[in-house]
């Protein structure tokens, strides 16, 4: 069974690993990578990376692009966080909602493991 996670109007289908079919019904992909986990688009193209500092417990966005991963702090006119419905938020709440997608995923994670 698909589980999926929502952001803001995407319907991201959760993959336990790297994966590029996205099932039917899903707007994208959310999967684990390094530390974190990516979210693709519609043609299973890496767009943003969700990145979690275990150390102060704070999650993240982190734009996916041709030079690497970038951060931004403020709404913004970007075509990919446009996409996602990210370019409207601040910095406050794009962590919060960061934060969430981060927990989500885990317990998506843990329980594909059995754990």
């Amino acid at each position: 069974m698909t589980q999926f996670v929502n952001l803001r109007g995407k319907r991201l289908a959760f993959s336990a690993k790297e994966s590029s079919s996205i099932p039917p019904g899903a707007s994208g992909l959310i999967y684990p990578k390094d530390a974190g986990f990516i979210i693709t688009d519609e043609q299973s193209v890496e767009r943003l990376f969700i990145e979690h500092d275990k150390a102060t417990g704070i999650s993240w966005f982190l734009k996916v692009g041709r030079r690497g991963l970038r951060r931004w702090f403020e709404p913004t006119n970007d075509e990919t966080l446009k996409a996602f419905g990210l370019d409207i938020l601040d910095y406050n709440a794009s962590i919060l909602l960061a934060g969430r997608i981060h927990q989500q995923c885990r317990k998506y994670l843990s329980a594909a493991s059995g754990h």
